[in-house]
């Protein structure tokens, strides 16, 4: 029997996080001019760039043996995802 108060591991999960009050106003902006509530963008750009965090995630893996290694598997990845997650919300 499954609890009623017991979350279904496949939900989505939520973080808390500080920002600087220059990034709060850009991202209200984007909220304003997409119509979108003021958590989409930034969780749609995370979400989007989940291929980049992994291979953030194999790039610190990594960055004990072979540091070069590691940064080039940063720089191939990060700006696709960030290219790719604002163009999504682009109507």
């Amino acid at each position: 029997m499954v609890d009623g108060n017991v979350k279904n591991k496949d939900m989505k999960k939520r973080i808390a996080i500080s920002i600087s009050p220059e990034l709060h106003s850009i991202l209200a902006d984007i909220s304003e001019l997409s119509g979108s509530p003021l958590s989409k963008f930034p969780a749609h750009v995370l979400e989007e760039s989940l291929p980049t965090f992994k291979a953030l995630r194999d790039a610190f893996q990594v960055a004990d043996k072979d540091k070069s290694k590691a940064m080039s598997i940063v720089g191939e990845n990060l700006e696709k995802a960030l290219v790719s997650a604002a163009s999504g919300l682009i109507r």
